[in-house]
């Protein structure tokens, strides 16, 4: 019997019905008091005592986990009658609705929807719990005005703790509990398992997103659950020849019959994914990548001293942009805001997603190599040959003199700096109202610009060079042997970072433009970004190093799961960073920020 027009629990008009299935029906309804629009799961009058458990250990499982892709459960109402679930009302299709129209998906798209797939099961995997039913139909791809799809995992009712052995704590032993055609062979066979059956299950769906089938065959349910748990699936490659290799091994490794050939998590999953996202920093403006080398000080008092600061382990926000991201930029100083360039141009981060925004008339998101922002919002938009700057709604190309541009820096709409290249020639170019000045530095490329507290410009770039202006005049100067890719004020003077994990200190002074240069090293990545706040200083690459004035050569230091970092914003004890494929993630600071 229809439930439409009724009101559940003095509170919930139900509006129209959504969908049907075997234990219940899904329905939108309006919270009266609140006036919104959400979901409600009812359960059919005929449940019995196990479904009734079931489904209240669905509402406890998925209410526990706050991640953005698990659907929010909002309430749940037990009465005698009708038990019903209050949960976020989703606009979209199941996943396995798009398979279906589409055939099968572009390997970028299918990456990209288990990605966050992956990433919504490795916060529930962390919180001790495990799906089990993890199929297509349970994940929903989102109606959404964001620059990528955003996706939710529904449907916790299997869903069950682990013990202290990391063990599903089991409810009947050798039952099978899923659906057939996306058990791992252990959960088909009854037996005892853990998060690795949601590691098969995953392989399963990223097959089936990619191929338009699944990996195993059976007439009926019991050919198909034999095929899962002896049959090899059928080869990923000849289905889809044009496939990435790495990407149809990964897929072949989640689907292992045996668990401990399989990844070991969702995490260790997604990590092997993020090699097959296409063009991934493909236009990123980095330095290659170098063999690692103990780490030493330079200049300094050597790195014996234990740091204060601590960084707690990191969590993700945000997921990352659909099909992954060339570029990445900092943060705007509320720290709930950045800029990325993604397959739709550019994408701004604000209040937990991503919207798109557009990019320079005729300029691809392939072409674009950075960004920078001043004080009052101005963005200036930068490729190789070319530079724009948005003010007021509107792109203005600047005059770049035969720049190859490398970094920028805005004061204001009138006055942008740019630092980079002409011929051979180290240069920084200011684009003023009266036309450009050019300054020329020296054999090698510039790679940042910044202003410091004093007012000068300073730039850094090859072989460690530090340069300057000031009054019209350039005073170059030379820290050390490694590249400086990325600057930022620090005191009375900048810190630059670069190659080797290179951080140069030094002081601006009106007698000596650069005075007490001093070179550490404090990582054997390279440094992509350099952020400062007071005496505080944030250095990115693989990891994040994060220093007071006095711990400079004891700096604490962190990483999320090995991925490159492009960008951060400390403040109120909370670092946040954003990583090389626009993803967001924070951290908690033991010691106070100041």
């Amino acid at each position: 019997m229809s439930l439409v027009g009724r009101t559940l629990g003095g509170r919930y008009r139900i509006v129209s019905l959504l969908g049907k299935g075997g234990m219940g029906a899904v329905y939108e309804a309006e919270q009266i008091d609140l006036r919104r629009r959400v979901a409600i799961k009812v359960l059919t009058a005929s449940a019995g005592r196990e479904e009734v458990l079931r489904f209240k250990q669905e509402a406890l499982a998925a209410a526990g986990l706050a991640h953005p892709n698990i659907v929010n459960v909002i309430d749940f109402v037990q009465s005698e009658d009708e038990p019903f679930l209050v949960m976020e009302l989703l606009r979209g299709k199941s996943l396995s609705a798009v398979v279906r129209a589409a055939g099968k998906l572009e390997p970028a798209r299918a990456v990209a929807i288990m990605s966050q797939v992956l990433s919504a099961l490795a916060a529930a995997h962390a919180a001790r719990i495990v799906h089990r039913d993890v199929k297509p139909e349970n994940i929903f791809v989102c109606d959404s005005p964001l620059a990528y799809e955003l996706v939710k995992v529904l449907d916790f009712g299997l869903a069950r703790p682990l013990d202290d052995d990391k063990r599903l704590a089991r409810t009947r032993h050798g039952v099978a509990m899923g659906t057939p055609a996306y058990m791992a062979p252990e959960q088909a066979r009854g037996e005892s398992a853990d998060v690795r059956v949601d590691v098969f299950s995953a392989g399963v769906t990223l097959y089936y997103a990619l191929a338009g089938r699944r990996p195993f065959e059976g007439k009926t349910t019991s050919e198909l659950l034999g095929a899962v748990k002896k049959q090899p699936p059928i080869p990923l490659d000849a289905l889809c020849p044009e496939l990435d290799l790495e990407l149809v091994r990964a897929v072949e490794r989640a689907l292992s019959k045996e668990p401990s050939s399989r990844f070991a998590s969702a995490r260790e999953f997604l990590e092997a994914l993020t090699p097959a996202w296409p063009a991934r920093g493909a236009t990123v403006d980095a330095p290659p990548s170098r063999a690692p080398r103990s780490t030493t000080t330079r200049g300094g008092a050597g790195n014996k001293k234990r740091s204060a600061i601590e960084i707690t382990p990191f969590v993700t926000l945000v997921p990352p942009i659909a099909s992954g991201i060339a570029t990445v930029a900092r943060f705007e100083e509320s720290g709930d805001g950045a800029i990325a360039v993604g397959p739709a141009g550019l994408a701004r981060l604000r209040d937990g997603g991503w919207s798109a925004r557009e990019l320079p008339p005729g300029i691809s998101a392939a072409l674009v190599r950075g960004f920078a922002f001043g004080a009052s919002g101005e963005a200036v938009v930068f490729t190789e040959s070319a530079a724009w700057v948005r003010a007021s709604g509107a792109y203005v190309p600047l005059q770049v003199a035969g720049l190859s541009i490398r970094g920028a820096f805005v004061d204001h709409a009138s006055h942008v700096s740019l630092a980079g290249q002409i011929g051979n020639e180290g240069a920084v170019v200011e684009c003023t109202p009266s036309g450009p000045v050019v300054h020329v530095i020296g054999r090698g490329a510039m790679h940042a610009v910044t202003r410091a507290a004093g007012g000068d410009l300073v730039a850094c770039g090859d072989r460690g060079t530090l340069c300057v202006i000031a009054r019209g005049a350039v005073r170059a100067h030379v820290a050390g042997k490694s590249a400086l890719y990325a600057i930022a004020p620090f005191g009375e003077g900048v810190v630059a970072a670069g190659e080797n994990g290179a951080l140069v200190r030094a002081t601006t002074t009106a007698s000596d433009a650069l005075a007490a240069a001093t070179e550490l090293t404090l990582a054997p990545d390279d440094f992509f970004a350099v952020r400062t706040r007071a005496k505080w200083i944030c250095a990115l690459g693989r990891s994040v190093h994060l220093a007071a004035e006095a711990s400079l050569d004891a700096p604490a230091s962190a990483s999320v799961d090995g991925r490159a970092m492009r960008d951060a914003w400390l403040g109120n004890g909370v670092l946040r960073v954003l990583l090389d494929d626009a993803s967001v993630a924070e951290s908690e600071l033991l010691s106070a920020a100041p």
